[in-house]
This record gives structure tokens, sequence and C-alpha cells, in this order.
């Protein structure tokens, strides 16, 4: 959910570029295309026979091809023009949600690792596309997003608007609101009901 497109928030990361250079620069993950996700379990825990734990699992798969782009970087607090196109080829990110701690129509939290590829159009009168790919390409980088519960349309409009679960940095078998209570879809779902 940002402004109605299909991509993430930007997001502002620090690092230390080349183990000693402070570098701040602004994220951005942009989905091409459509999001795919499948799942494969049962419709109700109930109807699988009794003690197979793994039948009463669901395991969701999302797929979706993005690109990052970077941009508004500055090196050691100083400007650094990167240019309006400074960002990755379209690359596939593959998320994995398990019941309890995700269902696709709750939400819940999702797990990856991604290859992020290299960058190019990085630089405004001197290439920088090495120094970025250096920095921020390669494999087995972790992700770990936390989905809200979708808004099912009933005659074109969003009943009432889900709410915004707290993002987590560890797996999370209870979301929270940030008002504090359960989200009642997750809550009924793993419930039974």
């Amino acid at each position: 959910e940002y402004n109605g497109l299909h991509q993430f928030p930007p997001a502002t990361a620090t690092l230390l570029g080349f183990g000693f250079m402070p570098v701040t620069a602004t994220l951005q993950l942009t989905q091409l295309g459509v999001l795919n996700a499948y799942a494969v379990g049962p419709e109700d825990p109930q109807d699988c026979p009794p003690k197979n734990i793994s039948c009463q699992t669901t395991i969701t798969t999302l797929y979706s091809r993005v690109t990052l782009r970077v941009y508004n970087v500055k090196v050691n607090g100083v400007p650094l023009n990167v240019g309006p196109s400074c960002e990755t080829a379209p690359f596939v990110i593959k998320l994995v949600g398990k019941t309890p701690t995700y269902l696709v129509d709750a939400g819940g939290e999702l797990t990856g690792s991604v290859k992020i590829p290299s960058f190019s159009g990085c630089g405004v009168g001197e290439n920088l596309d090495s120094i970025f790919t250096a920095s921020v390409s390669g494999p087995d980088n972790d992700v770990l997003l936390t989905q809200g519960p979708p808004c099912f349309e009933a005659d074109g409009v969003c009943p009432a608007p889900p709410c915004k679960p707290i993002p987590q940095r560890t797996v999370n078998t209870n979301p929270v609101c940030p008002s504090g209570s359960i989200d009642q879809a997750r809550a009924g779902k793993q419930a039974g009901g």
C-alpha cells in the first residue's frame, strides 16, 4: 500500500561502504506485472486425518518480478548524484509463508532469499554502476515481509480498511495491529472459523 502504486514505500538505509565510509541511500522496490500466489494445504485443518500434522499445514508461495532503484545517496553526508535511473535489471522475488504464521487471506510473515542483480544507469558524468553493484548486489539476501490482511471487495468497494500490522524482524506467531489488537481475520482463521 503505497499511494495505489505497485511498489513498497521508499526505505532509507545507512551502511558502511567498503567497510569504512558511511553511505546513506533511499531504496525503492517496484513490482513489475502481477503478483502470483499459490497455496497448498487444506481449506480447513479439520478436514485432515487425526494426528496428521503435515496435512494441517498450508504453504503459500508468492512470486513477483521487481526492480530495485537507489536514489538520494549521501556519502559521508555529502550528496552523490546517481541520476534518475540507478537500478537493477528485473529479478524474481519468491516468498513463502506457512500456517500458523501466514494465511493468504489473513496475512502474516513471508520469508525468502533473493539474488540482487547488477546495477546500471548510475551516475551523472561518471559511471557509478560498479560501486553500487559491489555494495548492494549479490546472492543470499534474506527477506522477511509482513503482509496485512487483504481487502476483499464487495460491489467494488472495500468494506473497511484492514489493520496494518507492525512489521516484524523475526517470524511472529501472534501479529499485532498498531492499536494493540490482534487482527480479527487471522484470529478467526486460527480458531478454525
